[in-house]
């Protein structure tokens, strides 16, 4: 059985970043290697709609034809704001829950002409990269704050397949952050077992060995459950896989979804397609609320 300890093997570097690229929102945390101190998140991304702070932004991405122009909540606002006119252009495209596409291109978005989706979580996490060294320079430092001391943390769902991992690690090269695919500075992580060593670590009263940990992640996306149990090697206690991760495509985007076909239905496809394909900032509006 596959086993997962709070000693993870990472690089010699000076800080530790985990992204959270998630289907609907986006968010990281970091802490310094050798520290005592807690692990720090992000709560106060651009843009965030009045009264919401929090770890994450929008994972939503704006094109003006196959150039990223805004990302997050700003691609949101941007959107928003533009004129009639610019929106029935067709020149702007929205896209979100591009996640999805990297596990089942059955979910792949409409994208502009030569873009993949590889390419969209590219430019996503390239404007991500950006921020986050902006924001790293001024909590530890610039000196710090450079990708050659970075040990990068990205989680993916469990029930992502090997061919999924490697296209996330190849966005994560296009997006500069790291040189080669196989960079030791990458470590991919497994979302409900990131959970489950969080309960190792945090959990009160703490876990011992001897008993069972399940964890039920659903998120935008997925929903994973995975079950651990609690072992003592080594005078310390350890998470052994006790069953085989399961989980779907069945997050809280594809109830919006199922409720953006039903509008459709009731207002009749024709007037719904032609609507939301001159004037997407209504639709998002719409979806917004």
């Amino acid at each position: 059985m596959a086993t997962i300890d709070v000693a993870v093997k990472l690089a010699p570097r000076s800080l530790v970043v985990s992204l959270d690229l998630g289907t609907y929102g986006s968010g990281y945390a970091f802490k310094t290697m050798g520290s005592s101190g807690q692990v720090r998140m992000h709560e106060d991304w651009p843009d965030s709609p009045e009264g919401l702070k929090g770890p994450k932004t929008r994972s939503a991405i704006l094109y003006k034809g196959r150039v990223p122009i805004a990302w997050g909540h700003t691609a949101i606002r941007t959107l928003l704001r533009l004129s009639p006119a610019d929106q029935a252009s067709g020149n702007y495209t929205m896209l979100t829950n591009f996640k999805l596409t990297l596990q089942d291109k059955r979910h792949a978005a409409k994208l502009p002409a030569g873009l993949s989706p590889e390419q969209v979580i590219a430019d996503y996490l390239t404007f991500l990269r950006k921020y986050v060294l902006e924001q790293l320079a001024k909590e530890v430092g610039a000196a710090m704050a450079r990708l050659e001391n970075i040990q990068w943390c990205l989680t993916v769902p469990a029930i992502w397949s090997e061919g999924s991992k490697a296209l996330m690690r190849t966005a994560a090269v296009r997006a500069g952050l790291i040189r080669t695919a196989d960079s030791e500075a990458l470590t991919i992580i497994l979302e409900p077992e990131a959970a489950a060593l969080h309960a190792l670590e945090h959990q009160a009263p703490p876990l011992v060995p001897g008993m069972s940990v399940m964890v039920l992640d659903v998120g935008g996306g997925t929903a994973d459950v995975t079950v651990h149990n609690c072992e003592e090697r080594g005078g310390r206690c350890v998470l052994a896989e006790s069953t085989r991760a399961m989980g779907g495509l069945c997050g809280s985007v594809f109830v919006d979804n199922n409720f953006r076909e039903l509008y459709r239905e009731a207002v009749g496809a024709a007037a719904f397609d032609a609507w939301s394909s001159q004037y997407p900032a209504s639709l998002q509006q719409v979806m917004e609320k």
